[in-house]
């Protein structure tokens, strides 16, 4: 576009900006907060509930729900700091016209941390499936539940739908 021409830089820098703050700061930093904020309660509420000894199956079920919602909490954020990090590293390079790390070593860790949170993706999936009986009750594909069943000797849901 013609009304950019000069000022790429200053363009590039706020655009970049505004991503580090409103798309990776501010979320992850919430995300952490909340996460050590639920863990904390979950193990005080643990440390009671051994004093008194009372436990059913809702409650079981609950914490194991709630531990599956700290784990993945924690692990979006083990895999997005990195590539925050890169992404401030970047942007300072450019404003301050400095190279703090070379620009083929950040594309190469880049490349490296985006395919860490790809590989998550899978995980976080296959953690809520070790994790929930009703996930995994409620997967749409019946072949994925034979296998969670069969491997890894878990609970099977009431019925398992063999098609996709």
């Amino acid at each position: 576009a013609d009304w950019i021409k000069g000022y790429e830089v200053v363009y590039e820098c706020i655009y970049y900006w505004n991503t580090i703050v409103f798309v990776k700061v501010i979320p992850l930093s919430v995300v952490v907060t909340l996460d050590f904020l639920m863990a904390r309660k979950l193990l005080r509420a643990d440390n009671k509930r051994q004093r008194f000894r009372s436990e059913n199956q809702t409650s079981k079920e609950s914490r194991r729900v709630t531990w599956i919602v700290i784990a993945v909490a924690a692990i979006f954020s083990l895999v997005e700091i990195p590539i925050t990090v890169i992404l401030i590293l970047w942007t300072l390079s450019m404003v301050h016209d400095k190279m703090y790390v070379s620009e083929v070593q950040l594309g190469e860790l880049s490349v490296i941390f985006n395919i860490i949170i790809y590989i998550s993706f899978p995980c976080i999936l296959f953690l809520y499936c070790l994790m929930s009986k009703k996930f995994r009750k409620h997967l749409p594909c019946g072949t994925l539940q034979l296998i969670l069943v069969r491997k890894f000797r878990l609970t099977p849901p009431e019925s398992i739908e063999t098609e996709c």
